[in-house]
């Protein structure tokens, strides 16, 4: 009797923890989320410029397969010009960015600091970031985060009026990190992180959330009291820091962030940074006409189209993409019965010729 009681005290308590505690844990992981989210459309509403400070620390790796991994960065800049349409390259574009690789990876095995300013502009829905190196403009100057569709185009300006979109989990070549993306920018870490959700703990003021993926696991500390805003993230032997912030308006940004990775350190500074007064003034800066390499679908499934002023949704690239396999079908079917009927004539003449044989043949019989 005395074992029934035990048991059945032990099952009520186990009940009280599923019903008490799990639906406590769904409820502030619902509100950490919604956190997230309106934060991204604050910080969406704010023009900032940062700057970057990053040393690298000498690589022994580096230097022993250098020449190898310049032909790697060789290959892939290869395989992404032909996904732009750019099938035959000039020597020269190849053998000029082979040296600009040679040295970059130089100076990575050595070690070497480098100084960035990045130019943040909200537009609501859109916000449009510009990178400053060392003076001279990256290959890519401009990226532009469509927040309502989750992407972003990333626009070339080399005189081919190109621009690339991706998915928003994918890197982008200013913060090339999403991790940093997520400090500065705002938005769902579960949604563009590719980490699930684990597990939220209180502590105090300060919410903790514990995510993993098949790779990895990640610990991102926020500050509850300053609307959501990232104290620290800690994933694998990388940690970010914030130090300090700033309040623009009803939204904190981090004004001091440093991070620390397995050979580089890097510390972020606020320079400026204002609410919007005209969200407009980002949108008139999108490249209409350019042409779009939209890669959402996956790198073998690329579509190209002409830029209006907004990409194209999920269901209208995939439509292009059906239609113009379909095309390609078309084509390939075509130009099997050409194949097929250049071989026509000649069969019909063999066949002729036989026939004839066979006929004289049996005239002298």
């Amino acid at each position: 009797m005395a074992r029934q009681q035990i048991s059945r005290f032990l099952g009520l308590l186990l009940f009280s923890f599923v019903v008490l505690v799990f639906p406590q844990q769904g409820q502030d992981a619902e509100a950490i989320l919604r956190l997230m989210s309106e934060r991204l459309q604050k910080l969406a509403l704010v023009d900032s410029v940062w700057e970057q400070v990053a040393e690298f620390l000498p690589d022994p790796y580096v230097q022993q397969h250098k020449e190898e991994l310049v032909e790697r960065e060789i290959q892939q800049f290869i395989e992404h010009q032909r996904s732009l349409g750019y099938s035959k390259l000039p020597p020269k574009m190849v053998e000029y960015n082979r040296k600009v690789f040679r040295e970059f990876y130089d100076k990575l095995a050595k070690g070497f600091r480098r100084q960035t300013q990045i130019f943040v502009q909200g537009g609501g829905s859109l916000v449009a970031v510009k990178a400053k190196l060392d003076d001279k403009p990256p290959l890519f100057t401009e990226v532009f985060y469509f927040l309502d569709d989750d992407c972003f185009m990333e626009f070339l300006h080399d005189g081919r009026n190109t621009g690339v979109i991706r998915p928003m989990d994918g890197l982008d070549p200013i913060w090339n990190n999403l991790l940093v993306r997520w400090i500065f920018l705002g938005g769902d870490i579960v949604k563009w992180g590719h980490h699930r959700l684990q597990k939220v703990e209180r502590e105090g003021d300060i919410a903790v959330l514990k995510l993993s993926n098949e790779l990895s696991d990640l610990e991102v500390r926020i500050s509850l009291k300053c609307g959501g805003a990232p104290l620290n993230v800690k994933w694998q032997s990388w940690q970010a820091r914030v130090e300090r912030f700033q309040k623009i308006g009803d939204v904190w940004l981090p004004a001091l962030v440093k991070i620390e990775g397995k050979r580089v350190r890097e510390t972020y500074r606020l320079i400026s940074a204002q609410k919007v007064t005209d969200p407009q003034k980002v949108w008139a800066q999108l490249p209409l006409g350019a042409r779009i390499v939209d890669v959402r679908l996956g790198q073998d499934r690329q579509v190209n189209y002409e830029f209006k002023g907004k990409p194209l949704s999920q269901t209208q690239i995939e439509q292009i993409w059906q239609e113009r396999q379909a095309e390609l079908k078309r084509f390939q079917i075509q130009g099997k019965v050409k194949e097929i009927g250049k071989w026509v004539p000649p069969i019909f003449m063999v066949v002729l010729g036989f026939l004839w044989y066979l006929r004289m043949r049996k005239q002298r019989l």
